[in-house]
Order: structure tokens, then sequence, then C-alpha cells
């Protein structure tokens, strides 16, 4: 399922070999920014339901000195927690390509005496700040995987963020087929994105962004559908982006066309010992 100008693709079906550097080349700058095509289109992966690790906070941006930091808007990213198989896989996967990827320009991003020193991409490597965060162990405990994507502002209306919002209607839900959306902004984000609710998300893999030598990969949130039903159960940018070019319902569209595959399945009846009409029986 995709727009003209978009890739929709579930993280399951994720195939690092179309990730490809677009034509778009590479905007010199601090930082540095290149961009990522998939099939020549911008790139969206649909994860499936994770739990949110907890409260989005904003981060003071980096101002320089002699800069305006009242022109400056904070950073929001959603820590989305990785344990499901296929979306940590689809991860490494795509952390993999994205150093293999700059290994193939490094010529292109870093300086020439840089370029001579890099090898291999597990040169590379040493330089990039993975997608996922926190896999491991700190003390004796283990810690589950996330994914830190960003949650764009709205250039244009720095109060509201640039990311279609469905939330499940709790009074009147039939068959999980009934969802509101949600304008999320500043000063409700803490109301609606709250640590132990459970999230679909899609996102934008857009490229890389670098810092003097330093790599960090470029991942947005553009639609996010939250399932605060199951709550309970848990304890408690750049102006590439674009958000017109992917349908505001496609992420819902595509949840409810999977609830309703499954709404004529025969089910199974529990057995019992009561007789029933043209039932046979042994005489």
């Amino acid at each position: 399922m995709s727009s003209a100008s978009a890739q929709f693709v579930p993280c399951g079906d994720f195939n690092p070999d179309l990730l490809v550097w677009s034509k778009q080349g590479i905007t010199q700058g601090v930082p540095k920014l290149a961009y990522f095509h998939y099939e020549d289109k911008n790139f969206y992966m649909r994860t499936p339901i994770q739990r949110i690790a907890y409260t989005p906070k904003p981060l003071a941006p980096i101002v320089k000195p002699g800069e305006d930091a009242s022109k400056k808007l904070p950073k929001y990213t959603l820590p989305i927690v990785a344990e499901e198989l296929t979306f940590f896989t689809a991860l490494n996967k795509l952390d993999a390509r994205i150093i293999q990827l700059v290994f193939d320009r490094k010529d292109m991003l870093f300086t020439k005496e840089e370029a001579k020193k890099i090898k291999s991409p597990n040169i590379v490597e040493e330089f990039y700040y993975k997608s996922i965060l926190y896999l491991g162990e700190k003390d004796g405990e283990e810690r589950k995987p996330l994914l830190n994507a960003k949650l764009p502002l709205n250039s244009q209306s720095p109060d509201d963020f640039a990311v279609m919002v469905h939330v499940m209607n709790e009074d009147d839900c039939e068959l999980g087929l009934a969802w509101q959306k949600v304008e999320l902004t500043r000063s409700n984000l803490e109301e609606h994105i709250r640590g132990g609710a459970k999230a679909e998300c899609l996102i934008r893999v857009k490229g890389i962004a670098m810092v003097n030598t330093k790599i960090y990969p470029m991942i947005d949130v553009s639609h996010i559908i939250l399932h605060p039903a199951l709550r309970d159960e848990l304890p408690e940018g750049t102006e590439i982006y674009v958000k017109e070019e992917v349908p505001e319902t496609m992420l819902l569209d595509a949840v409810l066309a999977n609830v309703r595959s499954h709404m004529d399945v025969p089910k199974l009846e529990r057995q019992t010992n009561e007789e029933r009409p043209g039932k046979r029986t042994r005489k």
C-alpha cells in the first residue's frame, strides 16, 4: 500500500537492499544531511503494536554561542519498546543497511583524511548512533531495546505536532473499530502519549544527519494509533517532512482492514454434552 510519493512497508516485509540514497544529494552545513529512498519513494515503516516506554519529555535544542534560543523549538522523541521480534529484526537490518550506505559514500560524507581511515563498514559503526537504544543489561537486569524516533513539531504552528493521531474511543467501541482523531499539541501531549500505553506507528525513515563525524539516523513518527484499553495491563525538523504525501487514514485503514479480515472467520464453540438439533448419536 503506497501513495504516489511514499512507500509504506510493514516491518516484517522490510527489504534492506531496497533502501538506497535518494537523488537529492547531500545538504552541506551543520548538521550535514543526506536522504534515503525505498524503491525511489520516501520510506515509511509500519510498526507492530508496542509499548510506549515513558511519557516523552522535551529536550532543549542545541544552541550555538550568539544564537537566539527562543527561535529554536525543543525536540521530542517517542520511546517505543522494540521487543517484538519482527520489529526488532527490521531495526537491526535498517541500522546495518545505513552503515553500509554510509561506507559506500564515505568519500562524500567524510573529509579526505577521515575517509582514508575508514577501511570497512565496521569502522563506520563506531561513528553511528543506532536506532535501537539501551539493549543489554544494567545492574544485572535486562534492558528492553527502544526505538527513539522523533515526534516532529509543525514548523508553521510550533505548538502543534506534525503527527496524525487516532485514539480508541473506549465509551463507544464495537469490535475495536471506533477511533477518534486527536490533534496532538504540546499542551495535551501527556494526556494522550503516556508511558505504558500501547501504540501502532508509522515511522518515516528519512536519512542521516552528521555532526562532525557523528552519524544519526533521522526517523520521524508520522502516524500513531493508540490502544489505551490495554494500558491498565502495564505499569505506569526539517522541511523535507511533507504530511500530505501520506493519507491521514493510511495507518487507520490498514488496522481496520486487518480487524475486518478476522470478522468472518468461523470461531470454535465450546464443547458441551447438551443435545443439539440434528446431532448424530450412537445407539
